[in-house]
């Protein structure tokens, strides 16, 4: 073979070998993909907090104040009063109620709720 036709396949070996083996030449774009697809969303805004009450004990007061055999439907918090409290979303005899429990566990208030 003649030297011009070696030394131009010369170089483009060493560049072959001289690049980092990525690329979906190679497999390893598509793996990267497919892993970025398995991935949750991301999501942007305001994380919920962790509510620090249990199901169990919103039942409790509840039942104190004549809510017997309710369905616990969310527990969040809401500012009632200038004060941050727990709202509680709850089915009672086939309708929602929507109740208020200081962060102390004290039932404030409760009510049918409009919205559904």
């Amino acid at each position: 073979m003649p030297t011009r036709v070696i030394y131009p396949l010369f170089l483009m070996l060493a560049c072959l070998l001289s690049a980092p083996l990525s690329g979906p030449l190679f497999g390893q774009e598509t793996a990267k993909d497919l892993s970025e697809e398995a991935k949750p969303p991301v999501i942007h805004g305001d994380i919920p907090e962790k509510i620090h009450i249990s199901e169990r004990k919103v039942k409790k007061i509840l039942r104190r104040h004549g809510f017997s055999r309710v369905k616990i439907l969310e527990i969040d918090y809401e500012i009632f009063e200038n004060q941050k409290v727990y709202e509680v979303d709850f089915k009672y005899k086939g309708k929602i109620y929507e109740a208020a429990i200081s962060l102390n566990h004290k039932f404030l208030y409760s009510e049918i709720d409009i919205d559904d």
